[in-house]
C-alpha cells in the first residue's frame, strides 16, 4: 500500500464524509491526502525557508564554474567533449562540429538562470534553524486547513458553497467580484480559525488525534525519537507564527 493509499484510508475514517468526489474524479479524501504528503515533504519551505539555501548557494557557485572553465578548454578538448555529450567517435575526422556542445552551454546558462532566480527568493537566502521539527509543522498546518475545508464543504448548507478559484473570477463583471472577494475573506478566516490551536498532551480531541495518526502513519518522530504529540506540534506551530509577526514588523 503507498503513503498516498495509507493517508487516505486515515482521512477517510477521521473525517467520514471525505469520500465525496472533488472536481467529480477524485475523492476529497484523496485529494487530502496529497496536500498532506506534498506539506510533508515541502517541511521548511511552508514557511518561507530552505535547508536548501546553502546548497543552493554553492550550485550557483559551481554552475558558472563550470561554464568559465568549458570556455578555456581549447578547440580541440572542446570538440572531444561535444562529441562524448552527442555520439561518441573513436576518429578525429568524424569528431564534428560543437553543436553538442553548444546545446549543453544552452541548457547549463537555463540552469544558473533558473538557481539564481531561487537564490533572490528571500527563503533560499537563509538557513532554518534546527530547532523545529519542520516536517510535524507543516503537516500540522496542512491538516488544519483540511479539517476547517472538510467542515465546510460537507456543510454547505450551513456555510453556503465554496467560494470560487480566484482565477475563474477575473471575467466576472466587478459587483460579482467585490461579493466574491467578501466571501472569499469569510472563508480564509474560517481556514485560519476553525481547527483547533491547542491539544491536551495526554487527552487530544478528535483533531489531535486525527493529527497524531497522520504523523504516525508519515513516521514523523521527535528528535529522541518518540512520538509526536499534537500538542507539540501545535505549540510550535504556534511559535513559529509568533516569530514571523515580528519579523514582519
Amino acid at each position: 500500500m503507498t503513503i498516498i493509499e495509507q493517508l487516505t484510508n486515515v482521512v477517510l475514517r477521521r473525517l467520514p464524509r471525505s469520500g465525496r468526489l472533488i472536481w467529480e474524479r477524485m475523492p476529497r479524501c484523496e485529494y487530502y491526502a496529497n496536500r498532506i504528503s506534498w506539506a510533508d515533504t515541502d517541511d521548511a519551505h511552508a514557511f518561507g525557508e530552505s535547508k536548501d539555501a546553502q546548497t543552493i548557494k554553492e550550485l550557483e557557485k559551481s554552475l558558472s564554474r563550470t561554464a568559465f572553465k568549458i570556455q578555456e578548454l581549447g578547440l580541440t578538448s572542446k570538440r572531444y567533449l561535444s562529441s562524448n555529450l552527442g555520439v561518441f567517435s573513436q576518429s578525429d575526422e568524424e569528431l564534428g562540429d560543437f553543436e553538442a556542445l553548444i546545446d549543453f552551454m544552452v541548457k547549463l546558462k537555463l540552469a544558473r538562470t533558473a538557481v539564481k532566480i531561487m537564490r533572490a527568493q528571500s527563503k533560499f537566502q537563509n538557513t532554518p534553524s534546527l530547532k523545529p521539527n519542520w516536517r510535524a509543522m507543516s503537516v500540522a498546518k496542512v491538516c488544519r486547513e483540511i479539517w476547517a475545508e472538510e467542515e465546510w464543504t460537507s456543510n454547505e448548507k450551513k456555510y453556503g458553497p465554496e467560494p470560487l478559484n480566484e482565477m475563474l473570477v477575473w471575467s466576472r463583471p466587478d459587483d460579482e467580484r467585490v461579493l466574491w472577494k467578501k466571501w472569499r475573506a469569510i472563508y480564509d478566516d474560517h481556514i485560519e480559525n476553525f481547527a483547533p490551536r491547542y491539544q491536551k498532551h495526554n487527552s487530544p480531541g478528535a483533531f489531535g488525534r486525527f493529527l497524531e495518526e497522520i504523523f504516525e502513519t508519515l513516521g514523523i518522530l521527535a528528535k529522541d525519537g518518540a512520538a509526536v504529540t499534537a500538542a507539540t506540534a501545535l505549540d510550535a506551530l504556534r511559535n513559529q507564527k509568533r516569530q514571523e509577526k515580528k519579523q514582519s514588523f
